[in-house]
């Protein structure tokens, strides 16, 4: 469910084998954000085609001097592609927060889902929507720093997901729970080692429910219930659901997100918020009047 990296002044760039990881994990495209030592804008940039192209430019372009924010996305909501990826600016107006270059006075990445705007119809995500009708708000915007209320209030507000915010000064804060290595804040641990992936099962009428989950292809190993959380990377899994085509082990906490997400249809499978069709017997479970 993404992943952030933020990076401040005096600290070394993330290599590039570590940005491969971040991608493989999380490949619904990766974006940056950053503010040059002195400078008055923070950049954002998030057209690459690959990792590496991201690579040549943040080589080019950032130095150990600078601060960044560096994303890699799992789609949750939203359209999936350069207008989408994070970082976003700190705007109330469409146009901007679905601009894939442009300089701004704050940038904003997440990691997480804010289940309110989840279900919503139209291109802009979750964060999109945050930053638009809650983030940009002039009392939050202007009190993010140094008001001790407004950031209490934010900090309940969002969960257990994570921000990174960056602004013109080159002040960079992230929110949430995040892993410190080698001076670089990670807002998971998708950063170490590649997640494997159950992408590439049959058709869902061939899935059969098992105690623990689905199990597909005999050739192909079934998750079971004790490895690492595929969420939030964090907590061990106990159970294994199965969301777009794909076998996830969860934690108990993000098995509750995710069914807040995806609610259960009455033949046992996930249903998809965004047009409230069951994943298996595409039965409409719902209309948009019942949320």
């Amino acid at each position: 469910m993404c992943i952030i990296i933020a990076k401040s002044e005096g600290v070394a760039l993330p290599s590039l084998d570590t940005l491969k990881i971040c991608n493989t994990n999380n490949d619904d495209g990766c974006g940056l954000a950053y503010h040059k030592k002195g400078g008055d804008k923070v950049h954002i940039k998030k057209d690459f085609l690959t990792v590496e192209d991201m690579w040549d430019y943040i080589t080019e372009n950032i130095t150990v001097d600078d601060s960044a924010i560096i994303h890699f996305r799992l789609a949750t909501s939203g359209l999936v592609d350069f207008g989408n990826r994070h970082p976003f600016p700190l705007s109330n107006e469409d146009e901007k927060l679905r601009s894939p270059e442009l300089s701004t006075k704050i940038a904003v990445a997440h990691n997480g889902v804010f289940s309110r705007w989840n279900n919503e119809k139209g291109d802009l995500s979750d964060t999109q929507l945050f930053i638009k009708n809650v983030l940009s708000d002039k009392l939050i915007r202007d009190n993010l720093k140094g008001n001790l209320a407004i950031q209490t209030l934010l900090s309940d507000f969002i969960g257990g997901s994570k921000l990174a915010i960056l602004d013109n000064t080159g002040h960079l804060s992230v929110w949430g729970h995040f892993h410190k290595d080698d001076g670089l804040y990670y807002s998971n641990t998708s950063y170490q080692t590649v997640r494997i992936t159950y992408s590439n099962f049959d058709a869902w009428n061939e899935y059969k429910q098992m105690e623990i989950g689905y199990r597909g292809q005999e050739d192909n190993p079934s998750p079971v219930v004790g490895e690492i959380c595929s969420s939030c990377y964090e907590d061990t899994s106990t159970t294994v659901i199965a969301i777009d085509n794909e076998l996830w082990p969860l934690c108990t906490e993000c098995e509750a997100q995710y069914k807040m997400t995806y609610p259960e249809c009455a033949c046992g499978d996930l249903t998809d918020n965004n047009d409230g069709v069951c994943f298996r017997c595409r039965e409409l479970q719902y209309t948009d009047t019942d949320f």
